[in-house]
């Protein structure tokens, strides 16, 4: 939990109800496994997780790109505007 914290840059802060019961829903689903002979217990992606992982990153980059192309457009809109508004005071 200090690790997320940490890496996060502060940014996320999990607690262990929060955490715990996402590690069990992670390994029933097989997305991550146990890795052997270490204390606390450490995890790594399985092929499938590796797969998840992938698609959830090309989806969260394609909803980025929306709200970029929408911002940029709202930008151009309010632009045109205000350069409209003020050829109407010439």
């Amino acid at each position: 939990m200090n690790r997320i914290h940490r890496d996060s840059g502060g940014l996320m802060q999990i607690a262990p109800g929060t955490l715990y019961p996402a590690l069990k829903r992670l390994i029933n689903s097989s997305l991550i496994a146990a890795v052997p002979g270490h204390h606390p217990t450490q995890y790594e992606l399985t092929s499938a997780g590796l797969s998840a992982l992938q698609g959830e990153l090309r989806r969260l980059k394609n909803a980025v790109s929306v709200a970029e192309q929408r911002l940029s457009a709202q930008r151009y809109h309010i632009a045109e505007h205000f350069i409209g508004a003020q050829n109407l005071r010439q």
